[in-house]
């Protein structure tokens, strides 16, 4: 008797309608860059990795960035090129914090595979914040496979085998490099290039016919194949026109940024009587409102996204005032970010063996809404193997720091960036206890203007610097952030004209061997603890600039 062994794929992948046209169709993002963008590569967290394999990322980036200047610039003349150059900043995971992403207007993050299977197949994905018109594009670099799951089904004489969808080795460096240029063309501004043949797009897919465009979707079998096309570089030239990238009306730098993904969601709202407060969540999510006290947090109300499984979650829980020891807003949002990179750390630590060097801190912000004064940080982190992000909005009332927080694998939550942020920012507290909100706490200078830091710029108007910057001076003295970071921070100001500083009265030296002299380690202290003047600050930027120890 003769016995047959078929082969069976078990596969749940995530569904992606397309809107076809009759013929070609050629989408735009509604986001574009709006300068000569620069691409920040941040290198992998992988231990598996050997050093030849970490190099591969920045190389294919740059050999990627470089593809596509090179064939803008072939057409137009030579006196129009500056207008069409892309930079490359690679960041090593021991160099990342918030303000080496600060100047990115790309951002490529590198995953070995998506947190959810339900992103099989899937090479890459690029994810436009449609309120700094920035781009993070996530790359998976591990080959898709499928793996026998040591599961048997017979059938008569058919034996059959059970193979699920799995990852391999890193992809080679050819395929990298096409997934790299396809979402490049994604972070420019391009969307995919479709057919409405179903079997033009397969054959497309399977690398049966060569591929017309860059922007084609295709499996991992024939990214390598990917090449830029004369028709990706016209439709960039469709977008932004002869000027390139550079943007000249006021006009068309305010251009209002639109997200045509928003999704549609409907909400179910929650009622807690025992703490006194609201909270809308999406739809058939699974809820579990018991009570579960930790050592110094207690959790009130959790809830998951057991529709989809695409790994996305809410929590609502408070811990003891009495943990914040600040006494004004910036202070306490000091601690706040403090206790997120110390909370990324002991997760970590625990369950993955190292720390969270990688932490990336996107957003960090007070504001005042319904529920009284809001505090909310928003970061990147990495469990080793998949970017996770996380959003947290914390609300003080009485003896209790409210937080309420959203997280999930970075691609899932931007997809549905303004499902995940209706929630979090729906809670609401039926009766706010400011009696133990503590004001601002103003020194002498800010008593006359009642305004956060302003610096003249020469000029009759001022401008504001942002909160983050005393917060930065704070660490630096502290230790927190090193050297490089405050003066990459610094840099970035005056690069921008957020600070202006006045003219010098002896020449800049320019040996890069100085060190910061300690006093201004001192001056940063105290002024991020407001015990001496904004002038007194800058005076030390200033020496700093002087003897060119920051280059501006």
């Amino acid at each position: 008797m003769s016995t047959v062994t078929v082969l069976v794929v078990l596969v749940s992948v995530l569904s992606v309608n397309h809107a076809f046209a009759t013929e070609i169709k050629y989408d735009s993002n509604e986001v574009i860059v709006r300068n000569n963008p620069t691409v920040c590569s941040i290198q992998p967290i992988d231990s598996d990795l050997t050093k030849n394999e970490q190099e591969k990322f920045s190389t294919q980036t740059s050999s990627s960035i470089d593809e596509w200047e090179a064939h803008l610039k072939n057409k137009v003349d030579k006196s129009n090129w500056s207008n069409w150059e892309i930079s490359h900043k690679h960041i090593s995971y021991d160099k990342l914090d918030s303000n080496s992403i600060l100047d990115c207007d790309i951002v490529m993050i590198f995953s070995k595979t998506p947190l959810n299977l339900s992103f099989w197949g899937i090479l890459g994905l690029a994810m436009s914040d449609y309120e700094t018109g920035k781009t993070i594009i996530e790359i998976y670099y591990s080959i898709p496979e499928l793996c026998d799951s040591g599961e048997r089904e017979r059938e008569g004489n058919i034996i059959y085998i059970i193979q699920v969808p799995c990852y391999g080795d890193m992809m080679l460096s050819d395929h990298l490099g096409g997934v790299i240029r396809h979402e490049m063309g994604h972070g420019l501004g391009l969307g995919h290039y479709m057919s409405d043949d179903e079997k033009v797009t397969l054959d497309w897919n399977k690398g049966l016919s060569p591929t017309p465009s860059i922007m084609v979707e295709t499996s991992y079998a024939n990214s390598d194949e990917l090449r830029i096309a004369p028709k990706d570089i016209d439709k960039l030239f469709d977008i932004y026109g002869k000027d390139g990238f550079f943007l000249n009306s006021e006009e068309e730098k305010n251009l209002s940024l639109v997200n045509p993904y928003v999704i549609e969601q409907n909400y179910v709202g929650i009622t807690n009587n025992d703490y006194g407060f609201t909270f809308q969540y999406p739809e058939k999510w699974g809820v579990d409102d018991s009570v579960e006290v930790f050592e110094d947090f207690t959790s009130v109300l959790y809830i998951t996204d057991e529709e989809d499984n695409l790994d996305r979650s809410f929590e609502v829980g408070f811990y003891s005032k009495s943990l914040l020891t600040g006494s004004n807003d910036e202070a306490i949002l000091d601690e706040l970010i403090g206790n997120e990179k110390k909370y990324c750390d002991e997760f970590l630590a625990e369950d993955f063996s190292f720390d969270c060097k990688n932490l990336i801190l996107l957003e960090a912000k007070t504001k005042n809404d319904e529920s009284g004064k809001v505090y909310t940080i928003k970061s990147i982190w990495n469990d080793g193997t998949h970017n996770q992000i996380i959003n947290r909005n914390y609300i003080i009332s009485g003896d209790k720091i409210w937080e309420i927080s959203g997280n999930g694998a970075l691609a899932p939550y931007f997809l549905t960036k303004n499902v995940m942020e209706y929630s979090i920012n729906s809670f609401k507290l039926d009766k706010i206890d400011t009696l133990s909100i503590p004001e601002v706490s103003k020194s002498p200078e800010q008593t006359q203007n009642d305004s956060p830091l302003e610096l003249e710029t020469g000029s009759s108007d001022s401008i504001q610097l942002p909160d983050w910057v005393r917060g930065n001076a704070a660490w630096w003295a502290q230790g927190t952030i090193g050297d490089s970071e405050f003066v990459s921070g610094i840099q970035y100001l005056i690069k921008e004209g957020i600070m202006t500083i006045p003219e010098t009265t002896k020449p800049i030296t320019t040996d890069g061997s100085q060190e910061i002299p300690a006093w201004i380690k001192n001056n940063a202290d105290w002024w991020s603890k407001k015990l001496i003047s904004d002038d007194d600050f800058i005076k030390g930027i200033q020496f700093l600039v002087e003897n060119g120890i920051i280059a501006v």
